[in-house]
């Protein structure tokens, strides 16, 4: 098993390029990922890019969990650890 890699998503660009990471981890095309998360391929590729700056939470959150991802709040600087739920 790999060792978990936490990403600071602070700006458009670093969600895209987790989505990027997590979708390729899964071997799905641009397309397939924009399926599975209701979304279209051309908004898929706008948010993996960053280009797409206006991303609904909502929307933002499906894509996140659909690719795997798990989104965490805490204090600024901790990561939270690994399992850990709360």
């Amino acid at each position: 098993m790999s060792e978990a890699r936490f990403e600071l998503i602070d700006s458009p660009e670093a969600l895209g390029h987790a989505l990027h990471h997590a979708r390729s981890a899964l071997g799905l095309t641009q397309e397939r990922a924009a399926e599975l998360c209701g979304v279209s391929r051309r908004l898929w590729s706008e948010a993996e890019s960053g280009r797409r700056t206006q991303l609904g939470f909502a929307t933002a959150l499906r894509m996140i969990n659909v690719m795997g991802l798990d989104v965490y709040a805490g204090p600024r600087g901790a990561l939270p650890a690994r399992g850990r739920t709360g």
